[in-house]
């Protein structure tokens, strides 16, 4: 959508238009639900944040500048959402499998190409699913910080400076982050049988 169009939408949804919000909702949910479905690991709860991501864009609409940064609000409220959350239940995520990652956006887990170097993928569906999970597996081993940036940047497709912005964390920082945390990710799938 053109930087235009959405700061149109967001006007909109300011005046309270229902058919606004739902194409906010539709514009961001897949996105927004694989990022989720990834930091809890359960389909039925990466729904219920979802709801509640767009419940905290409606309450905080009136007072939201506009700035060309809804991506990153929207990731911003994800983020703290699922912090919450795992400071009510003092939980670990969950492992996601493969067929509990796939979402009907979704092609391909994605990362895998990142993380495994240039060899080729095999044909079998068989050794993609496993793959998958011993991806999966290996994300949720990694700090949270590691985690949250890979994910932000690789699944979500945010840039870094977007990255930063959300966390309120330097550029450098985030950089850092990011290849540690690819560093450890490849090193987690080597050990992998």
């Amino acid at each position: 959508m053109e930087p235009k169009e959405l700061a149109d939408l967001v006007v909109e949804c300011k005046a309270g238009s229902s058919q606004a919000y739902e194409q906010l909702v539709a514009l961001y949910s897949p996105r927004l639900y694989g990022y989720l479905l990834r930091l809890v690991g359960r389909p039925d709860d990466a729904e219920e944040l979802l709801q509640e991501v767009f419940l905290r864009l409606v309450r905080s609409m009136a007072t939201y500048r506009h700035d060309g940064q809804l991506t990153a609000y929207l990731f911003r409220i994800a983020t703290n959402v699922v912090r919450d959350r795992y400071r009510r239940k003092q939980v670990r995520p969950h492992q996601v499998s493969e067929s509990e990652a796939m979402t009907d956006d979704d092609e391909s887990v994605g990362l895998g190409d990142h993380v495994a170097g240039d060899e080729p993928e095999p044909d079998s569906s068989l050794t993609q699913r496993e793959r998958a999970e011993a991806l999966n597996k290996a994300l949720a081993r990694l700090p949270e910080e590691q985690r949250q940036v890979i994910l932000l940047r690789h699944f979500s497709e945010m840039p870094f400076n977007e990255i930063a912005d959300l966390l309120k964390c330097p550029v450098g920082t985030v950089l850092a982050r990011a290849h540690r945390g690819l560093k450890r990710l490849r090193e987690l799938m080597q050990d992998e049988p």
